[in-house]
């Protein structure tokens, strides 16, 4: 009885390639008949990181079975010795009457433990070589490499975020409840996701796929007021989010999570680029932070979800209870970091600050704010704000200590002002609409709020000429004849000057 299959069964391949190996002209046909599913099922097997002769020789197995060249170049990008571009340039040269036949690929995988149980049994046989890994027993993947060959691979760090967001790395920041920890997450995120620069740094573009340990949303309301602020969207952006945390010291879960990225990244066709945890608390599970053990097998199953794709993977965590100045819980979590970052907040600024970097120079520190965000949402009238981070530079930092309170009180009038009477308005030709108050309405509010020892016309006056000169020199506001407005993003703003404080001495803006 013959058959014809489009691909073949598990079952099929069992009997006709293993258990009955004799048979080759059957064995042949569903070697001919091997669908890209058990293709990517056999690379599975194999290091992409073999010698050269043999890689070249799982290049034109694919390329005489008729599969595309995407499929040699995924699995080749997993391994140490990747050249992207490599791939693609030895494929065209391939000829397709060569001696090298699928068969090749098939008994290559045969001889590294493949044996044609379908996807759902080769998933179990990776779990077991990974659980052996960690029982310190024997498994076929274990080898050495020269030190010869090592030193003519190097190659300069791969950042997906410029000096920040090293590639293949396990990255942590830290930080106190409420200092805009996940918030710098989040943002990391979507500018990974949709190849928006970070703040001025370059970035790569890749997939990311984020553990969550809240609800949806809230992590909605800060996704849309991202959108929002950058004027990007994330509808069609390669940013996936958990349905639910993991609890990753346990090995399962940890299989699970994997198992899921890769079924997405297979179905959108998205190499995982980065995999962020938020918070570690959220996803650690049962087991003891302060464990040694137990952190160690939390860094492990990390590492064994990234390294399947060279991915990165960022960790959210908390600062110890007795000590904000390092990650709670066992020390073991920063001796594994690449690369681990302080959030520290202050008023309403927030620093991201280098605490380790292992292979480059720290970079510096980076300094931002929140700024609430009216989002579009589906239902009734109740008005809805996310969060968004915009950057801002040190001086304006550290603006909090140099402002008088007098100052600082007329700066949070002024915020104040901005969101109950606040409206868009165009200031020049060069400037994009912003939210502002007529220099009417602040007067008022300053009147309202107390700021001088007398409301009389002078008295106001002369306080808003001290207030806003201030925060003009400063950066933090910007005025025009009759306007005046935050100067929160400056980037998002064109390149007008800033009004000079001269501005606040006219006196044809009476009371």
């Amino acid at each position: 009885m013959n058959f014809v299959l489009n691909s073949p069964s598990p079952e099929l391949i069992e009997f006709f390639c293993f258990k009955n190996p004799s048979n080759g002209q059957k064995q042949q046909q569903y070697i001919n008949a091997l669908s890209p599913e058990n293709v990517h099922e056999m690379l599975s097997f194999l290091d992409p990181d073999m010698s050269y002769e043999e890689w070249l020789t799982i290049g034109m197995a694919l390329h005489s079975g008729g599969f595309g060249v995407h499929i040699w170049d995924e699995w080749s990008a997993k391994g140490n010795k990747y050249k992207q571009g490599e791939c693609v340039k030895k494929w065209n040269g391939f000829s397709s009457s060569g001696s090298v036949s699928l068969g090749s690929l098939f008994h290559m995988a045969k001889q590294s433990g493949y044996r044609g149980s379908g996807s759902k049994e080769i998933k179990h046989t990776k779990e077991l070589s990974f659980k052996n890994a960690y029982n310190d027993q024997p498994n076929h993947q274990y080898g050495f490499v020269s030190a010869g060959e090592l030193t003519q691979n190097i190659r300069p760090p791969q950042w997906l975020i410029n000096q920040y967001l090293e590639e293949h790395t396990l990255s942590c920041i830290f930080g106190k409840s409420g200092t805009g920890k996940s918030f710098i997450s989040i943002d990391m995120a979507c500018c990974i996701a949709t190849g928006t620069s970070y703040h001025g740094y370059e970035v790569e573009q890749g997939a990311v796929f984020y553990i969550a340990g809240e609800g949806h949303n809230g992590i909605a309301k800060r996704l849309k007021a991202w959108e929002i602020r950058n004027d990007v969207s994330l509808e069609s952006a390669p940013l996936f989010i958990s349905k639910r945390p993991a609890q990753l010291c346990n090995l399962q879960n940890a299989q699970e999570v994997a198992h899921a990225v890769d079924e997405l990244s297979r179905i959108h066709n998205q190499k995982p680029s980065l995999i962020v945890v938020d918070t570690l608390a959220r996803n650690f599970g049962d087991g003891d932070e302060n464990s040694t053990k137990e952190m160690n097998s939390f860094v492990n199953h990390i590492d064994f979800i990234k390294n399947e794709w060279n991915a990165a993977a960022l960790i959210v965590h908390h600062s110890g209870l007795s000590d904000d100045g390092r990650a709670r819980g066992s020390v073991a979590l920063k001796g594994a970091m690449d690369h681990e970052y302080k959030v520290t907040k202050k008023g309403d600024f927030i620093t991201l600050h280098s605490e380790k970097t292992k292979e480059s120079e720290d970079p510096s520190d980076l300094n931002f704010k929140l700024v609430m965000t009216p989002v579009p949402h589906s239902e009734g009238n109740i008005p809805l704000k996310g969060a968004a981070l915009v950057s801002i530079d040190q001086s304006s930092a550290d603006t909090k200590g140099k402002l008088t309170p007098q100052q600082h009180k007329g700066f949070k009038i002024l915020k104040a002002s901005i969101h109950d009477k606040g409206k868009e308005r165009l200031f020049s030709s060069d400037l994009k609409p912003i939210q502002s108050v007529t220099i009417e309405e602040f007067k008022e509010a300053l009147k309202e709020g107390g700021i001088a020892k007398s409301n009389t016309t002078d008295a106001i006056r002369t306080a808003y000429k001290r207030i806003v000169g201030e925060l003009v020199k400063q950066g933090l506001v910007i005025v025009s004849d009759d306007l005046i407005a935050l100067l929160d993003n400056p980037d998002k703003m064109g390149q007008a000057e800033v009004t000079p404080p001269s501005i606040v001495d006219r006196q044809d803006n009476p009371l």
